[in-house]
């Protein structure tokens, strides 16, 4: 897990999501975040990897607002 003083650089906070999944070798199904703007980029990429690696998901998005 990697820290940073500030969590309001999306791109670095994509980042960090990416680089887990890489790590881990594993998606979540589902991901939970609040609404800030920083989190955007997090739940398309969920989102996008989610419905690449499974068809079915195509409609279906895979990231709950809290």
């Amino acid at each position: 897990m990697k820290v940073w003083h500030s969590n309001h650089n999306p791109q670095l906070m994509l980042l960090y999501y990416l680089e887990t999944v890489e790590t881990l070798r594993y998606i979540p199904l589902v991901m939970q975040s609040d609404p800030d703007t920083e989190n955007f980029g997090i739940a398309n990429a969920q989102t996008m990897l989610c419905q690449w690696h499974d068809a079915c998901l195509t409609s279906f998005i895979q990231h709950q607002w809290m």
